[in-house]
């Protein structure tokens, strides 16, 4: 399951995006997205990172449950 998210996040994150550009104010991405969009990515490090993250929360829901 970590897996999975961390590829998840790998593969969905990997652009940045000013307000005007990621609320879709304008047809077409400006100068500065366009360069950070080609030039930002998060590590597979971070994904991990952020996939542990989440795991534990998805464990202390189901530990929530059972103390119930």
């Amino acid at each position: 399951m970590k897996e999975k998210i961390s590829k998840l996040l790998w593969h969905q994150l990997g652009g940045v995006y000013c307000d005007s550009c990621e609320y879709a104010l304008s047809d077409e991405r400006c100068e500065g997205c366009h360069r950070k969009y080609m030039n930002w990515a998060i590590s597979k490090e971070a994904a991990d990172g952020l996939a542990d993250a989440i795991m534990e929360i998805v464990n202390d829901g189901k530990t929530e449950k059972m103390d119930s």
